[in-house]
């Protein structure tokens, strides 16, 4: 049946479950253009019964990832400049205990793999799942490279060694410039 050709009563069709990735490049609407029939004689490319192939599955999981780690990078960085700025605002949330030991954990973590030479673990699975589907992976980590990308900004490790054991101590400071409320545990 050619893609184009009208529908006749029984033909069936498979809905994508990623409706934004269709079998064709051009399906927009998550609907496979292949009937029942069609689907069963094609060669299966992967997960989903053809709808969509493995790669393309890697693919999405390994940007899942990338944004999981643009978001635990944006939570070090902003929720230090949060910090601050609640003390000067008056900001009473900035001071909750649950909040600042979590924000100390995870740059304690950063600075920790970083003097012990290791890449993050987000990083190695992104770039797992970016050769399970097949993409080009990068080299180092995931802040060098993109700090790279973005700003053209190329540095020896310690550098960066040097960057997260200061922020890190920036936090550790900020315990002690604002200090959270430990009597309150909500």
């Amino acid at each position: 049946m050619d893609r184009h050709t009208s529908l006749h009563p029984g033909d069936r069709f498979q809905i994508c479950p990623l409706t934004w990735i269709g079998t064709h490049s051009g399906d927009r609407f998550g609907i496979c253009p292949l009937t029942v029939h069609e689907q069963a004689s094609r060669p299966t490319t992967g997960a989903l019964g053809g709808c969509i192939d493995a790669n393309r599955l890697y693919s999405f999981a390994a940007d899942a990832m990338l944004i999981t780690h643009v978001a635990f990078v944006a939570f070090v960085v902003f929720g230090l400049i949060l910090v601050y700025a609640g003390f000067f605002l008056k900001w009473q949330w900035v001071r909750k205990v649950w909040f600042r030991c979590v924000h100390l954990v995870a740059i304690g973590v950063v600075v920790l793999q970083s003097w012990l030479g290791l890449i993050c673990p987000l990083t190695t699975w992104e770039m797992g799942l970016r050769v399970k589907a097949g993409q080009d992976v990068y080299e180092g980590s995931f802040t060098a490279h993109w700090l790279h990308q973005l700003l053209y900004f190329q540095a020896p490790p310690w550098v960066f060694i040097a960057c997260y054991t200061a922020f890190g101590g920036l936090v550790l400071l900020s315990w002690f410039l604002v200090r959270p409320n430990l009597g309150s545990q909500k």
